[in-house]
């Protein structure tokens, strides 16, 4: 290639020397560039098996460096739930720098809330699985995530739902921490905590329920079908 534009150049010997060396310094810098870009590795995504299939593919990465550490003794996935501090975590937003290149992610991904009642609000809370003999009464303890998250419909966004895993000292049962059993076992100040309603398909916001509430004249639900697709 080089030796073909020197053909089409005509200049002298001396000239065609420093094109010569511009070129095979452009070649060398392009070529270790191509290397760098193809010797990058993706970051290890560790998340729970089930949250792998259930968040979206743009908050996958997000969530697992901020909250999922392998650990280096088992080898296995953990949550360090040990540094949460608050219920509600934001993605990082795309940097404003002019010579950033930000992923498709960033611009896309949603907001996280995890529902810790018994880690954040320090309360006791019973089993409410019963038998012939009445409620189990055990007291129920934490055993990590549950496999399953929620998308959670508000009204200018979406957000994600997930919730710790509780297990009775007495007879073992589990249930998941956003259930109504357990929810209403809470004082009324941490019950208006949990942000949405959820059902066996799908959950809403608590935002979304109080339009619903204002249904009326002029008020009906294909308006409030518009407002939120505006």
């Amino acid at each position: 290639m080089i030796c073909l534009l020197l053909s089409c150049t005509g200049t002298s010997a001396r000239e065609d020397r420093d094109l010569v060396s511009v070129l095979e310094h452009i070649e060398s810098t392009e070529m270790s560039d191509a290397t760098e870009v193809s010797s990058e590795v993706p970051d290890e995504l560790l998340l729970y098996q089930g949250w792998k299939s259930m968040l979206p593919e743009e908050d996958q990465q997000w969530i697992s460096k901020t909250f999922f550490r392998r650990n280096p003794r088992t080898n296995k996935t953990e949550f360090h739930s040990d540094i949460l501090i608050k219920l509600w975590h934001t993605p990082p937003p795309p940097s404003m720098a002019s010579s950033a290149r930000n992923k498709v992610d960033r611009y896309f991904s949603h907001r996280l809330f995890l529902w810790m009642p018994v880690n954040f609000g320090g309360v006791k809370l019973l089993c409410p699985h019963g038998s012939e003999f009445g409620k189990c009464g055990g007291v129920l303890t934490r055993v990590g995530f549950h496999q399953k998250t929620r998308m959670v419909l508000d009204v200018d966004s979406f957000y994600i739902i997930a919730a710790e895993y509780l297990q009775c000292s007495s007879c073992g049962a589990k249930v998941i921490s956003w259930a109504h059993n357990i929810i209403s076992q809470l004082d009324l100040d941490r019950q208006i905590v949990f942000p949405c309603i959820l059902t066996a398909k799908f959950a809403c916001g608590r935002k979304v329920v109080e339009l619903l509430r204002q249904g009326g004249l002029g008020n009906s639900s294909s308006l409030l079908r518009r407002q939120l697709e505006s």
